[in-house]
């Protein structure tokens, strides 16, 4: 676990921190009912926001859970890019990454950047109806693009939306690398 200045853990001094570790524990359900079809493991539930002072829970405290999850995703290159790396598996057969769980390798990154497919991934996994559900939520009248928390950076118009990668805006940014007010 991650530690601020001080020692104390950063779940506990931030609600970011809390989130990622939230994101991880979502990657770890997706992922094993990915392999093991069937296992109807529940996604984890979202770990409450603190009440005091604390940019990243004021910027998320009213958008449903889902989009928490995407813009905790967003951020994750940022703060926890380890959380990210199970989607760098490449598929045994084929030699080559999985399709499905999206993302793109920066220039300068060495890890996973997130997409569009990324998300949908992590909040559809294969289910046909769930993923095209997924399409509305990244579109310009969902919450996270109309109120200017992400982006979507398209690299090659020519390929499918979905491989958009995730941007998080400055908005964003700030909140999720604000420490706490010392007190």
């Amino acid at each position: 676990m991650s530690c601020v200045p001080g020692g104390l853990p950063i779940t506990e001094v931030l609600a970011v921190g809390a989130d990622l570790e939230w994101l991880g524990q979502a990657i770890e359900v997706r992922m094993t009912d990915y392999i093991q079809p069937g296992t109807n493991i529940a996604p984890p539930p979202a770990p409450p926001l603190p009440s005091g002072p604390d940019a990243w829970a004021d910027l998320v405290r009213d958008i449903a859970d889902e989009d928490r999850l995407i813009l905790a995703l967003t951020i994750a290159p940022y703060l926890a890019p380890e959380k990210l790396d199970v989607f760098l598996t490449k598929h045994a057969v084929f030699d080559r990454r999985f399709t499905e769980f999206g993302g793109v390798i920066g220039r300068a990154h060495g890890g996973l950047l997130p997409t569009a497919e990324t998300a949908r991934f992590l909040l559809a996994g294969g289910h046909i109806g769930k993923r095209v559900a997924f399409q509305q939520r990244l579109s310009p009248s969902g919450a996270l693009l109309r109120r200017g928390l992400i982006r979507l950076d398209h690299q090659s118009p020519d390929e499918p939306p979905l491989s958009a990668r995730l941007v998080a805006t400055e908005t964003t940014l700030n909140a999720a690398l604000s420490l706490p007010p010392t007190t």
